[in-house]
C-alpha cells in the first residue's frame, strides 16, 4: 500500500480536482493531518491512510463510493 500521493495523484484517487485540495488546504485538510510539506520540495505529500479516512466521513460520498475507492488505493 502506498502511504503518500502527489496532490495530482490525490485528486485523481479521490475524485476531486487538484485546485480543491490546495484551496481547502488548512480548512479541509491540516498539515500533519491530512499531508506534509517535505523541505526539499514545494508540493505537499498527501497521507492516503488520513485522506481515505477523510473520504469515508464526508456526508456527500456515498459508502459505496467509499469502499471503491479504499478498494483502489488498497486500504481494504
Amino acid at each position: 500500500m502506498q502511504i503518500y500521493m502527489s496532490t495530482k495523484d490525490m485528486a485523481h484517487a479521490i475524485n476531486y480536482s487538484v485546485s480543491f485540495l490546495k484551496e481547502n488546504k488548512n480548512i479541509l485538510f491540516f498539515e500533519g493531518t491530512h499531508y506534509f510539506c517535505p523541505t526539499t520540495k514545494s508540493h505537499p505529500n498527501w497521507k492516503v491512510e488520513a485522506m481515505c479516512a477523510w473520504v469515508e466521513s464526508n456526508p456527500a460520498t456515498q459508502s459505496e463510493e467509499a469502499n471503491n475507492l479504499l478498494k483502489k488505493l488498497g486500504v481494504v
